[in-house]
């Protein structure tokens, strides 16, 4: 995206560019809070040694920490900007904010204020309680004060508050990754320059050049916390600028998003990380692998199973045993992508059953007494050649009529 950004700001809207942001981590991070059976990973990293929980110990004390400073920062700038606010009295600013609500359509209770400490239009809050849009103590004529009123009305209307404390939460997740800090900055920015291009739609020349004039006066005036403000910082400043003094014709975009969101569904779940790996002996079989009898077997080929009646059982356990995995850990199913399937049950003196379930990448494993399976990843290939050769298909009793 960092590199294909010029090429999309000039063939598709900046909504879309902003969305484009977040397509990656919101499917991340959905599909890890809601999905319950995903396909089992191309490529598994091992984490051996108890990284793992090392790693998710520096994550969350890393992310509670973020979240923090974030929520701070926005309450302590809420707080400044509020010191000394009044509700806006003159009859012709209300008449023009009242204009531009109706024309937008906008319902929903939002408080006009001006603020002393505010350098430049802004709105913020969630809620019917703290929505609110603040104007700097000075005055605007009424042809700048409906551009202002229509940008932050969009705000409000698109909920691009919600959007932005959505960003920061992204970070505040992903904040190991330095290239997810580069695409919050820059979904920010495509958020301001979409709402720009709602503003100016349809507008003549004198009204985009009154309008590039607002931002020039504004830049850098940004509050932080989560706000959606006019203003726009050096970086964003020009891009801003040149689609609003010289419009071009954009896509809406929304097949872009769409085989966007396509290739994202279809790539997650590729890699997983894993904290133990090592044999099916030493990850399943263990200690008592020598003990262990195999008391039943069948084979599955295209969902139909076949049930063996003889096999021999020390050979099968020793082509079973170097078979390497990588232990696969959380609440989620895996399944693999089809072919042969072997289930092999064990028995051991104490009278423990395991059951075990083999494709080409996938094993699971079913003890007696516990509610759950354990998953591994087949990391090299299945000898399915030498596994058969153990299955004696002789002895098979006859179908039914």
């Amino acid at each position: 995206l960092l590199a294909l950004l010029p090429l999309l700001r000039r063939l598709v809207s900046a909504r879309a560019c902003a969305t484009l942001w977040l397509l990656p981590i919101f499917l991340f991070l959905y599909p890890q809070m809601t999905l319950a059976n995903r396909r089992a990973p191309l490529v598994v990293i091992p984490l051996p040694g108890g990284w793992l929980p090392r790693l998710l110990a520096v994550w969350l004390a890393g992310s509670v920490l973020l979240a923090a400073l974030g929520i701070g920062r926005h309450l302590l700038v809420r707080r400044r900007l509020l010191s000394g606010a009044a509700p806006v009295t003159d009859p012709a600013v209300l008449a023009v904010w009242e204009e531009e609500l109706s024309a937008a359509q906008y319902k929903k209770p939002v408080r006009l204020l001006a603020s002393p400490s505010c350098p430049a239009p802004l709105s913020m809050g969630m809620s019917r309680r703290t929505r609110l849009t603040l104007l700097p103590p000075r005055p605007f004529p009424p042809e700048e004060l409906r551009l202002i009123f229509r940008h932050e009305i969009r705000h409000l209307q698109r909920c691009d508050v919600d959007t932005k404390v959505f960003l920061a939460f992204c970070g505040w997740v992903c904040w190991f990754n330095p290239l997810v800090w580069i695409a919050l900055r820059r979904a920010a920015a495509d958020l301001e320059l979409s709402c720009d291009e709602i503003v100016v739609d349809g507008c003549g020349t004198e009204e985009r050049r009154r309008y590039a004039g607002l931002l020039l006066d504004t830049a850098g005036a940004g509050q932080g916390g989560f706000t959606s403000c006019l203003s726009a910082g050096a970086s964003a400043l020009r891009y801003r600028l040149r689609h609003i003094v010289a419009p071009r014709s954009l896509r809406r975009g929304t097949i872009l998003l769409a085989a966007a969101m396509f290739c994202c569904t279809l790539c997650f779940g590729l890699t997983a990380f894993s904290p133990q790996t090592g044999t099916l002996a030493q990850l399943v079989l263990g200690e008592d692998g020598d003990r262990l009898g195999v008391e039943s077997v069948s084979l599955w080929r295209d969902g139909s199973p076949t049930f063996l009646d003889s096999w021999e059982a020390e050979a099968l356990l020793d082509t079973l045993s170097p078979l390497p995995l990588a232990r696969l850990d959380g609440e989620s199913r895996y399944y693999g992508e089809g072919g042969a399937e072997l289930s092999v049950g064990l028995d051991d003196p104490s009278g423990g059953f395991t059951l075990l379930s083999l494709s080409d990448n996938l094993l699971e494993v079913w003890r007696a007494g516990e509610s759950q399976s354990q998953t591994y990843a087949v990391t090299g290939p299945v000898p399915w050649e030498q596994l058969l050769s153990c299955l004696d298909f002789d002895t098979l009793p006859p179908e039914e009529p």
